[in-house]
């Protein structure tokens, strides 16, 4: 097979594409052993692989009112704001 310019393009926009972490990839084209075809890997190769979601946790009643019991005389943005920190150390650590 002769290397061409159109080869070396080939080689640029795949290495280009690698150092971007894209995960596109050329492979032989099905009818024509002269030609590539530039693909992108399907998400079906992916299926086994899934993220982890915590679940949300909320406050117990008694979080909620050991919360109001601290910060209900202050108002209600001193309270929201000691609601949201509360929730934010359950489900973020």
């Amino acid at each position: 097979m002769i290397h061409t310019d159109e080869d070396d393009e080939f080689e640029r926009i795949a290495h280009e594409a690698k150092l971007k972490g894209q995960p596109y990839y050329f492979e032989e084209h099905p009818t024509d052993p002269d030609k590539l075809v530039y693909r992108k890997p399907s998400r079906i190769d992916d299926d086994d692989i899934q993220d982890y979601v915590r679940p949300w946790v909320g406050l117990t009643d008694e979080e909620q009112l050991e919360i109001y019991k601290q910060h209900s005389m202050d108002g209600w943005g001193s309270f929201y704001r000691a609601i949201e920190q509360a929730l934010k150390e359950k489900n973020h650590g």
